[in-house]
């Protein structure tokens, strides 16, 4: 994007050129803002001023995942029918990532890109949960290849956001968000991502060997008790093998057909 980005698409839009190419965008004007979160006033408001907050030469996916990551609020709002109930735009990052998704293809980017812009708008909101996490969806959030631009998106998203009550730029989580991000730069590439058949040597033929004899383990089966068994060994970090007899026993008892 151009070094004055702001004013970029500002002109795009003044010359009536935005609205021919990126309506989603524009939509943008039309859809107001709960003040206390976003004083700063409409999504097009918000789009125009996150630019500002980028580094200064972005990456093409984050340039492109700031200007995109609010379209689905247009289409989400929920306005208040009470005093006591605020304007809502529930799920927009799902909205908002089909949208991206239908735009980036329309201008012929690149299936890399396109993935990875609509994977920075959907999961814009829930990089606040981050520390939250169990350590499993974790460090698949923080291996992705665009999780440092997702970072840098979560920065300026609330630099951009003016909260009336709150410092400039304030975001509670954001130092445990980037001290994560840190600790999983630090560590070695091969631990970064654990993987139970690597590690164990626990797969399908693990499971044949210890319980064909008396299961039916038929392939969809086998991939589910694998699943659960790799979610105990991402989310514990568990190595002793007979907690793994003992998990996989219980599951098939529950869900298995015995051997005639």
């Amino acid at each position: 994007m151009h070094s004055s980005r702001h004013q970029a698409v500002a002109d795009l839009d003044r010359f009536g050129i935005l609205e021919q190419v990126l309506p989603e965008v524009t939509a943008g004007k039309a859809t107001a803002q709960p003040p206390q979160f976003h004083a700063e006033g409409t999504v097009w408001q918000h789009e125009l001023l996150i630019l500002d907050y980028l580094p200064h030469h972005p990456s093409r996916r984050l340039a492109w995942a700031a200007l995109l990551h609010d379209i689905g609020k247009a289409a989400t709002i929920t306005l208040p029918k009470t005093a006591e109930e605020r304007i809502r735009f529930d799920r927009h990052y799902t909205v908002g990532a089909e949208l991206a998704r239908g735009i980036l293809k329309r201008l012929k980017f690149s299936n890399r890109d396109i993935n990875d812009i609509t994977w920075m708008v959907h999961y814009h909101m829930a990089i606040d949960d981050l520390p939250r996490m169990r350590p499993g969806h974790r460090r698949q959030m923080l291996g992705h290849p665009a999780f440092e631009d997702l970072l840098e998106l979560h920065r300026a998203d609330a630099a951009a956001s003016w909260r009336p009550n709150e410092p400039h730029g304030h975001k509670p989580a954001f130092k445990a968000i980037e001290r994560l991000w840190h600790e999983y730069q630090s560590t070695a590439p091969e631990l970064r991502q654990p993987s139970l058949k690597r590690d164990l040597g626990i797969d399908g033929h693990w499971l044949t060997a210890n319980f064909g004899g008396e299961f039916v383990l038929t392939g969809p089966l086998t991939g589910a008790v694998l699943r659960e068994l790799e979610d105990l060994y991402q989310d514990e970090g568990v190595t002793d093998a007979a907690v793994y007899l003992a998990k996989a026993r219980v599951i098939l008892s529950n869900k298995a057909q015995r051997v005639s």
